[in-house]
């Protein structure tokens, strides 16, 4: 059991995490949808340059508003680009596991079908140590 301090302390915190957690589970609002466009145009600009360190930014801000395999791939290929390997073969498993949607565009399947093609060429790429004893 709780002490009345540490309820009072609690409560606020749990509230805020729910709210947080329906928040984010929500749709994007259209300004949001337009915001993460732009931010991925930005990035395939800044990528078309051969600017990756300043496409991933771009990337990973339309990936957080829209949380989508296509915006994750972008996220992970501009990784790669950059030698962030293990973070790239990270991002890539995650968007290629993610769950397809009811009503989903065909390219989000396109998506976590390249996502995985990556991640597995990504792998041989990561160096690796074995110990033996």
């Amino acid at each position: 059991m709780l002490s009345g301090r540490a309820s009072t302390l609690l409560a606020p915190a749990l509230i805020a995490s729910l709210l947080f957690t329906s928040v984010a589970a929500a749709e994007p609002s259209e300004v949001d949808r337009n915001r993460a466009r732009k931010l991925m145009m930005d990035g395939d600009a800044l990528a078309q340059a051969s600017d990756h360190a300043g496409a991933l930014p771009s990337y990973e801000a339309a990936d957080a508003i829209m949380n989508v395999p296509t915006t994750g791939l972008a996220v992970a290929r501009t990784q790669a680009a950059l030698g962030k390997l293990v973070e790239a073969r990270d991002k890539a498993i995650r968007v290629s596991r993610s769950a397809p949607q009811a009503g989903e565009p065909a390219v989000f399947q396109t998506a976590r079908e390249e996502a995985g093609q990556l991640a597995a060429a990504l792998e041989p790429r990561i160096p690796s140590l074995r110990v033996l004893i």
